[in-house]
């Protein structure tokens, strides 16, 4: 990524940290703004948990995880399902030629694992 942000979409997702959110690991939020001209932008924020991210493991895991929901919004503007085609293609370019731990990729593919998306939503 350039200093302009994706090379896709041109934006990054805002990165925060929450104390607040006490098991949640992270959480993405989602904004989309159409202007008067009939443009829309996409916008994503990142809310990562303080208390939950206790390990670099554990921020690894949530980070990449979020980074995929966000990519799946700012590039594709798709967010549902949560964990449809468009998150798993972004989770499969995120592994890519990776060393990822087999608990992160547990984590990143499986809604059960660190995504507190709704089951209903799944």
């Amino acid at each position: 990524m350039g200093s302009r942000g994706c090379l896709r979409c041109g934006r990054y997702p805002e990165l925060t940290w929450n104390a607040k959110l006490l098991t949640t690991a992270g959480l993405t939020h989602y904004k989309k703004v159409t202007r008067s001209s009939g443009v829309s932008e996409y916008h994503a924020r990142i809310e990562l948990s303080t208390k939950v991210l206790d390990t670099a493991e554990k921020l690894e895991g949530t980070l990449i995880h979020e980074m995929c929901h966000a990519a799946a919004w700012l590039v594709d503007h798709c967010a549902k399902p949560p964990h449809g085609a468009v998150f798993k293609k972004w989770a499969s370019k995120a592994m890519a030629g990776r060393d990822i731990r087999p608990n992160a990729d547990k984590s990143l593919l499986s809604p059960e694992g660190i995504c507190t998306v709704p089951s209903r939503e799944r």
